[in-house]
């Protein structure tokens, strides 16, 4: 029997069951749990003899219950040609990031709950996040609903998109929390488990923005030791990289860049682009760290190097700001300006607020530096304007202080308007 036909049955066990009024509890016995009986309605639970088990108790022979699903027969069919539909238009927005993918998107089938979890996909890949939100949301209420559907795993991935829309807008304790949840929802799989390693990587990610360092290693230790299971290249390549962030973070500096070494080979056998990028920029903040500015250098322009062939364009700007800084620190200003505007063009781009606040800092620091306070004034107060519209009170106070100093050295007395500001910002928090 083949993975749709059993599905089948276990939707019809689910109708027959509703309409008899019985719950999972009802029908449990000693060697057939609820849960037992629950993961055969989803089509998780393969084995023959507990389902004809099932079948008896519900007042049918197997026999007669095969007849019956059988004589359903197009039915079957229609399903198939929806999933192959739905394969067909997580393709096209997966892979080639396109509006026809939601045409193949069928509007009343068995896989409704999918409809809407695409549709989010598609607006993520648009970077239209309140659109996205709602659309995974939905695909969450959807699969509550038909539960025959949760063994597609939709609902743990939703919450997993739900979780990276918190962490874009930087709030990391809800991202954690619906990692958490997407998670607690995951039913395990051989063939799909890349949700479990996609939130488990996710997880140790959102406890190191948090500065849980110890969990975040924790958990990232626990996927290293599991990354011969994870077959998905990408997610391999994070999970890699924040371990050897923890890594650094805990001064295990060896064993964090034989981490990366290890990694960065991995990413070349699979001429993974990104993921060679992504490491040789974490290898480059290593030697940072370690006050190697000339390995570092090397790293960040190997990475940069890699940069026209990177799919997911997120994760370039950090590499030239890390780099414009170095050349800024040893004042070479014509390549220090050249990184760090790319940086700002690159945040820009792809609509990062928060890669695009460090990159306008860094690059006002850089004309502070040169004492061009004017110019330096104005990527001020353009990272000022994300700092506010975020609510970050610790990056406004740090951008009043520049800005304020900025006024001093031009003898404006604008100086004490700022200053005002960042006193009143400063008592206001203390209360």
């Amino acid at each position: 029997m083949d993975d749709l036909f059993l599905l089948k049955i276990g939707e019809y066990f689910r109708q027959i069951r509703k309409e008899k009024n019985l719950r999972l509890e009802d029908l449990a016995e000693p060697g057939m749990s609820a849960s037992t009986i629950s993961n055969i309605e989803r089509g998780t639970n393969h084995n023959i003899k507990t389902m004809k088990k099932l079948a008896k108790k519900l007042g049918y022979s197997w026999e007669e219950l095969i007849n019956e699903i059988k004589s359903q027969k197009n039915d079957v069919k229609d399903d198939g040609k929806e999933y192959i539909r739905m394969m067909a238009a997580h393709t096209w927005i997966d892979l080639l990031k396109s509006q026809e993918g939601m045409g193949y998107l069928p509007d009343n089938s068995s896989y409704q709950a999918a409809t809407p979890y695409f549709k989010g996909l598609f607006y993520m890949k648009r970077n239209q996040l309140e659109k996205a939100s709602q659309q995974f949301l939905e695909a969450i209420r959807l699969t509550d609903e038909r539960q025959d559907l949760s063994h597609l795993n939709g609902k743990s991935m939703s919450y997993r998109f739900l979780a990276r829309i918190a962490y874009l807008r930087n709030e990391f304790e809800k991202a954690l929390e619906l990692a958490k949840k997407g998670l607690d929802c995951y039913i395990p799989s051989e063939i799909r488990d890349f949700p479990y390693f996609r939130l488990k990587t996710d997880q140790a990610i959102y406890l190191y923005k948090l500065g849980r360092i110890e969990e975040a290693y924790s958990e990232a230790k626990k996927i290293w030791d599991l990354r011969s299971k994870i077959s998905y290249v990408n997610v391999l390549m994070e999970a890699i990289d924040i371990y050897s962030r923890c890594l650094r973070h805990k001064k295990m500096f060896k064993e964090g860049l034989e981490v990366l070494s290890d990694g960065i080979y991995i990413a070349r056998l699979n001429e993974s682009h990104d993921g060679a990028y992504m490491l040789w920029t974490t290898m480059g903040e290593f030697f940072n760290s370690i006050d190697d500015p000339e390995e570092a250098k090397y790293c960040f322009e190997t990475a940069i190097h890699l940069a026209e062939h990177v799919n997911n364009k997120e994760i370039l700007p950090p590499t030239y700001r890390l780099l414009g800084e170095i050349y800024s620190k040893e004042k070479e200003w014509s390549l220090a300006e050249e990184y760090l505007l790319k940086a700002i063009k690159l945040s820009k781009h792809i609509e990062n607020n928060r890669d695009l606040f460090a990159a306008l800092k860094s690059t006002g620091e850089m004309y502070l530096l040169q004492e061009d306070y004017a110019i330096a004034i104005q990527y001020f107060e353009q990272a000022l304007k994300i700092a506010k519209k975020q609510k970050e009170k610790d990056k406004v106070e740090e951008i009043l202080y520049f800005i304020a100093q900025s006024y001093k050295c031009l003898g404006m007395t604008k100086y004490y308007t700022i200053l005002d500001e960042l006193i009143t910002l400063r008592f206001s928090s203390t209360k």
